[in-house]
């Protein structure tokens, strides 16, 4: 995971951006910068967009503890958690040799072969 200075410069952007609306309408954060993470490389995803929007989402819900039905959202939690850890360790990391979204990115031409 080698980026140049723009590369981790437009990563921090989309995450930034992708927080700034997570945090607003309740998600966001995965529609923005994951897109962007895949095309720069695709070690990063699904770990940062987890590693940040979880953190998140119990900040924003820690916001907003006074408004929640906690009896609706105990029933969410309770597979969200669970989910997110089994979910994280068993998606496969995407390897060299994959089929990478970066060949694929629109405007950009695939190397030769």
């Amino acid at each position: 995971m080698d980026l140049s200075v723009t590369e981790l410069a437009l990563a921090t952007a989309a995450v930034l951006i992708g927080a700034c609306i997570q945090g607003s309408l309740g998600f966001g954060l995965g529609l923005v910068a994951a897109p962007v993470l895949v095309m720069l490389d695709t070690s990063l995803v699904p770990s940062v967009v987890l590693g940040i929007g979880v953190p998140l989402t119990y900040l924003v819900a820690w916001r907003e503890r006074r408004s929640l039905d906690l009896r609706r959202v105990s029933w969410a939690m309770a597979g969200r958690v669970p989910g997110t850890v089994i979910g994280s360790v068993i998606a496969p990391p995407a390897t060299a040799g994959s089929a990478s979204p970066r060949r694929a990115a629109p405007g950009r031409v695939p190397p030769r072969t």
